[in-house]
């Protein structure tokens, strides 16, 4: 899988080490537990899984989104100037290698109301 877009290395393997910390200790699992089980057992997905899921996501609603500044900037390839990958370049890679994932991505709900709920008025 390709990595996230925009957290460090060492942010990731932070973060991952949470998790399978909290993983071990709902299940009651031993340091010596393949991390791939707690997670079958837990029933959640990888940091890296869900975090791709996401970059392809928000990809998706920009798209939708036709005056939205990013959609202007995905049709001009830049080189990038920091050594991490650009969100367009990850949104890019991540269709061609995992084209499950945008499967998994479901379609905008329809807004409801255009009253923000602070503002509607109470019935009592």
């Amino acid at each position: 899988m390709a990595a996230t877009c925009t957290a460090s290395k060492t942010q990731k393997d932070k973060r991952n080490r949470v998790q399978n910390q909290a993983m071990r200790i709902m299940t009651g699992g031993m340091c010596s537990t393949p991390i791939s089980c707690l997670e079958t057992i837990t029933g959640l997905q990888s940091l890296e899984e869900r975090s791709d899921i996401k970059v392809l996501t928000q990809a998706a609603k920009f798209s939708r989104m036709p005056d939205h500044p990013i959609n202007s900037r995905a049709m001009v390839a830049k080189k990038p100037r920091l050594k991490r990958t650009s969100f367009l370049k990850e949104v890019k890679t991540l269709g061609k290698e995992e084209p499950e994932f945008l499967d998994q991505i479901s379609e905008p709900l329809k807004q409801a109301s255009v009253t923000p709920p602070w503002k509607e008025k109470s019935l009592n």
